[in-house]
């Protein structure tokens, strides 16, 4: 007997797990409308576009802050004035940027 694999379900639109459950993704609305944003954080991790992915719950910890190049998070930081902590949303954190407004 051949294994069950998951499928999609066309009438649901949805992807159906090997048990029959409905598999939903996080929504990645807020973090595609502020991409550039978002490229900018990302670099922070020294990672390109095409080398992460994203929704609109992802965290700075989801990548482990550890890792941030200290030089680009200082700069950073002095271009928003605004830190980051682990638990930061970044498609709370791109939207911030984007409204930014230096006086």
């Amino acid at each position: 007997m051949e294994p069950m694999k998951p499928r999609f379900d066309l009438d649901k639109g949805k992807l159906i797990s090997m048990d029959g459950q409905i598999i939903e993704f996080a929504d990645t609305k807020i973090v595609s409308k502020y991409a550039d944003q978002v490229e900018e954080i990302m670099r922070l991790f020294n990672l390109k576009r095409g080398e992460y992915i994203l929704t609109d719950q992802s965290t700075i910890g989801d990548f482990g802050k550890e890792t941030i190049n200290k030089l680009l998070l200082e700069n950073f930081k002095k271009k928003y004035d605004f830190s980051l902590t682990n638990k930061s949303n970044i498609g709370k954190l791109a939207e911030r940027m984007y409204n930014f407004r230096p006086f």
